[in-house]
């Protein structure tokens, strides 16, 4: 279970789970780097005193692990289930940063499939990530 995640039981994994995924990269630049160091602040709260900082990207970077993990059991049931085609469109996608358009072509696939493939993957990543509240009611 991510941090705060068990002790707020209004968390909606799913939306949750995509605003984690689009923001990947930035969060892998957080946890990296301090926030002096960043070409992007990774701070929300300009007062904030050095040890919050360190406590952040403590807690960015064990995010960022369990999205990796999720990821890569992710990656294990498709590989088994015959579609491994969609987490690596998901994958180009959030991990990436590619557009659905460059991945289409690179797959060579139909202009709304690597969309479908996603939201598909983001859903099972959402129960990956948050269990039973991961579920879109």
């Amino acid at each position: 279970m991510l941090p705060g995640a068990a002790n707020d039981r209004r968390v909606q994994g799913l939306p949750l789970t995509v605003k984690l995924l689009e923001k990947y990269r930035l969060l892998q630049e957080c946890a990296r780097h301090p926030a002096s160091d960043s070409p992007r602040s990774c701070v929300c709260d300009p007062c904030a005193i050095l040890e919050n900082l360190r406590c952040s990207r403590g807690s960015t970077a064990d995010v960022i692990e369990k999205i990796d993990l999720a990821l890569k059991a992710a990656q294990v049931a498709a590989d088994a289930g015959g579609y491994g085609y969609k987490v690596e469109a998901f994958t180009r996608r959030y991990i990436q940063g590619e557009t659905y358009e460059d991945i289409a072509d690179a797959m060579n696939c139909g202009r709304n499939s690597p969309a479908r493939w996603c939201k598909e993957i983001m859903e099972e990543m959402a129960i990956r990530l948050f269990g039973v509240n991961g579920i879109a009611w």
